[in-house]
Parts: C-alpha cells; structure tokens; sequence
C-alpha cells in the first residue's frame, strides 16, 4: 500500500484540472498501513498537506481493523476533512452510501460567517457546506447588547458569490439553558480547534 503516491497523485489530478464551479473533493480508500514507498507517517502527512494546500477536503475511509486510524484520522483533520472507518460485515456497501450522501452535495464554498457585534468568536471560516451537514459557530455578544448584533454569511454558490444576511434578524435569549452549558460549548469548540491546528 503506497499511500503518500496515492494521495499525491490525487492532489496532482485534481490540480492539474480545476474546475469552474465545482467543489474538488479526494477521497482515500484503503484497508492497511503504508508499506511501500514513503512510509514515514509524520513525512506523508506532510507531503498531503503541501500537495493539498486547503485547496480542497481530503476524506479517509479505512476498511476494517488493520488500517492505523489514528493516521487517517490525523491527516484527514489536516486537510479539512474526516475519516471514516468502514466495518468489513454485510452492510458496508450501505456505509460507503451514507458517507457519500454526505459529501456527494456541496451546497456552498469558502463558507465565512460574520458577526458584527460578536467578539471572541470560534473558527468562522469553512471550506464546504454540504446538503445536511451543519455548521456551529460560539462566541460573545459585545456588551450583551442583542440590538447591536447582526449576522451574514458569505459563500460562493457554483460560480457566483452569495451573501445572506438578515438586518432585522430576530436573536433569541436563551435564559432557559443554563450560562454555564453556553461557556462549556464556546470552551469545547475552541480547544477542538486548537487541538486540530496542532
């Protein structure tokens, strides 16, 4: 299994021929370690990376036991995308299907999320929004002054850039649940995204 010439080559294809208005997407498939070719793990990952160059989500799916999830998971985070471990039994053609339903729409690109009146906001950029996914934004509203805050959303939608925005937006108090659940969720987030920057 020669996972960095695989990886590569699929960075080298997609490179070599961008397409206007569709979201590039490499998927890796494999069900073992890297035992031929490089085979340095922290040298591979850092080849992907340079190949890749946030230009598009890199998704590992590893079948069964023997493959080092850690690994795919690992260089998977770095490129803007997951891993995914498919069960080798009667249902992982039923697996695959799902993983593709997931990534198979990009609904937007370049994903930026705007908050004036936000501080000390979690990541707001993202590469891809797909049909279904979600994406999960924490922070603080300067001052507490809900009149103040106004949220917008820039992507690109095929070829053309796209803005929502809403400037009478209706902010619900969220009183009922408790401070401390909100600080524990902006705490998690940050510290996820720390931890996959590292």
């Amino acid at each position: 299994t020669d996972i960095n010439e695989a990886v590569l080559e699929g960075a080298r294809m997609l490179n070599a021929h961008p397409r206007e208005g569709s979201a590039s997407i490499l998927i890796l498939l494999t069900d073992g370690d890297p035992t031929s070719g490089v085979t340095i793990l922290e040298t591979i990952q850092s080849n992907v990376r340079k190949a890749i160059a946030d230009k598009f989500p890199l998704y590992c799916l590893g079948f069964g036991f023997d493959v080092n999830f850690d690994f795919l998971k690992t260089m998977s985070l770095q490129n803007n995308g997951v891993a995914r471990r498919i069960y080798e039994d009667s249902d992982a053609d039923l697996q695959l299907k799902g993983f593709y339903k997931e990534v198979a729409t990009p609904l937007l690109t370049d994903v930026t999320m705007i908050y004036m009146g936000g501080t000390n906001l979690t990541q707001t950029n993202f590469s891809q929004y797909y049909n279904g996914s979600e994406i999960v934004v924490a922070g603080q509203i300067t001052d507490n002054d809900i009149e103040t805050f106004t949220p917008q959303v820039l992507a690109i939608s095929g070829t053309r850039k796209v803005t929502f925005s809403e400037s009478n937006v209706t902010v619900e108090s969220t009183e009922t649940v408790s401070d401390g659940l909100i600080q524990r969720v902006w705490a998690y987030l940050t510290v996820k995204q720390l931890l996959e920057k590292e």
